[in-house]
C-alpha cells in the first residue's frame, strides 16, 4: 500500500479569464522557486523603502540632520606652486672695479652674508697697474709744471691765462690718479666686500678667471627680498590683479607660512607646464627667511565677503536652480536660493533666508515641501 500524499492547494490565476484554478499535490520546484522569488523581492522592497516612520492618525515623517544658518566670512582664492627666489627688482650685482684676475672667490649661492664681509679677492690686471703708474707720472708732472708756473707769474714773467691753465692740468691729472685709487689699482690684491647684508644668489666667476672692468663677479639681494613665482591656471589668472593678498606656506613644512603680495603677472602661458607665472613678493620673510630654491605653496585671495553660509551637503540642485530645505515648526519647506563663494566645506548662499533658519544638512533628498521630520543636529567637523 502507497504512503497517501499530503493534502495541499495552491491558487493559480488564470490569464485568460481572471479565474482561479487550485493545484494539489506535491510542490513541484517550479513552485517552490516562484514563493521563494516573491519573498525575496518583498523583503528587498521593505529594505529600500526611505528612512521615515508614521506616527498614529498622521502622514510620514522623515528623520534628517539639521545645522542653523548663520554668517561668516568667505574667501575665493586661486592656488598655485612654486620656487623661492630673489625679488627681481632688487637683485644686486657685484662688479669688477677694474680689468683683473680672479684671486679667490669667498662665497657660494644661497649663503648670506653681512655688510663688509669679503666676497671676493682680486688682482689688478698688469694694464690697471700700467695705467696706475702713468697716472701718477701725469699727476707728478702737471704738479711740477704748476709750481713753475706759479714761480713765474709772481715775478712777472708769464701770464695768468698760463697759470690758469696749469692749475687746471694739475687737478685733471689728480683726479685721474684718485679714481684709479679707488679701485685698488695701487695695490698688489684687492678684496670686494658685500655692501649689504643678504643672500648670495649667483657667483658669476671662478678663481684664476681674468675679468674687464665692470665685469659680474656675483650676484646677492637683502636678505628679506624674496619671492615666489607661482604657477597658476589660465583660466583663474585673469581674476589676479597686482597687490592682491597671498598665503605662502612650505610643501615641506605646513608650519612654515609667510604673507605676501602679487607683484607681477606674465602675460603668455609656459610651454612646459601650461600655467600662468605670477609673481608673489614675501612681505614678512625677515627673522626668519625660507631657502632659494625652498617649495611652496601658494593662495592668492581674489575676493572675499561676509554671507549667510551652510554646510555644501545642504544645497540640492535641479535643472532650473538651487534649492534647500528649511524646517519651521516639525516641516520641511523648500527655498530657492543662490550660491555664491565656496570655501572649508561651505557654501554662501542668497535667498528668502536669515541667520538662525534650520537647514537640512542630510537626508534632503528624500524630502518634500511640507513634509514632517525629525530633527538630528548636525555635528561640526
Amino acid at each position: 500500500m502507497s504512503a497517501p500524499h499530503p493534502s495541499w492547494a495552491l491558487p493559480i490565476p488564470n490569464e485568460r479569464n481572471g479565474s482561479f484554478r487550485t493545484l494539489t499535490g506535491w510542490p513541484s520546484a517550479r513552485v517552490l522557486l516562484l514563493i521563494g522569488l516573491s519573498l525575496a523581492a518583498t523583503t528587498l522592497t521593505a529594505s529600500a523603502a526611505p528612512k521615515t516612520s508614521t506616527a498614529a492618525g498622521s502622514g510620514p515623517i522623515a528623520r534628517v540632520t539639521v545645522a542653523p544658518v548663520h554668517e561668516q566670512e568667505l574667501r575665493a582664492t586661486t592656488t598655485g606652486f612654486g620656487q623661492v627666489q630673489a625679488q627681481p627688482a632688487k637683485v644686486m650685482s657685484i662688479d669688477a672695479p677694474e680689468a683683473a684676475t680672479v684671486v679667490k672667490v669667498f662665497v657660494r649661492p644661497g649663503q648670506t652674508v653681512k655688510q663688509g664681509d669679503p666676497v671676493a679677492q682680486l688682482s689688478p690686471a698688469p694694464s690697471t697697474q700700467e695705467a696706475f703708474r702713468k697716472a701718477q707720472t701725469a699727476r707728478d708732472f702737471a704738479r711740477t709744471k704748476l709750481e713753475r708756473t706759479r714761480y713765474l707769474w709772481k715775478r712777472g714773467a708769464t701770464t695768468r691765462d698760463l697759470l690758469d691753465q696749469a692749475e687746471i692740468a694739475y687737478r685733471n691729472a689728480q683726479a685721474s690718479l684718485e679714481s684709479l685709487k679707488s679701485t685698488g689699482a695701487q695695490q698688489a690684491q684687492q678684496s670686494i666686500t658685500a655692501p649689504i647684508v643678504g643672500t648670495v644668489t649667483a657667483v658669476s666667476v671662478a678663481e684664476g678667471d681674468r675679468v674687464a672692468q665692470n665685469a659680474k663677479i656675483l650676484s646677492m639681494t637683502p636678505v628679506d627680498a624674496l619671492a615666489v613665482l607661482l604657477g597658476v591656471e589660465p583660466e583663474d589668472v585673469g581674476k589676479v590683479r597686482v597687490g592682491m593678498p597671498a598665503t605662502l606656506r612650505s610643501a615641506s613644512d605646513n608650519n612654515a607660512g609667510y604673507s605676501g603680495k602679487v607683484s607681477a603677472i606674465n602675460e603668455i602661458i609656459d610651454p612646459q607646464t601650461r600655467l600662468v607665472d605670477v609673481m608673489v613678493d614675501i612681505e614678512n620673510a625677515d627673522g626668519h627667511p625660507p631657502l632659494i630654491g625652498t617649495e611652496m605653496r601658494g593662495e592668492i585671495e581674489l575676493r572675499r565677503e561676509r554671507t549667510l553660509v551652510v554646510p555644501r551637503a545642504a544645497i540640492l540642485y535641479n535643472p532650473s536652480r538651487a534649492y534647500i530645505f528649511i524646517v519651521k515648526n516639525g516641516l520641511a519647506h523648500r527655498v530657492s536660493v543662490t550660491p555664491g563663494l565656496d570655501g572649508h566645506g561651505l557654501i554662501g548662499i542668497t535667498g528668502p533666508i536669515k541667520s538662525g533658519d534650520t537647514v537640512v544638512v542630510q537626508g534632503n533628498y528624500e524630502l518634500e515641501d511640507g513634509m514632517k521630520v525629525e530633527q538630528v543636529p548636525h555635528a561640526v567637523p
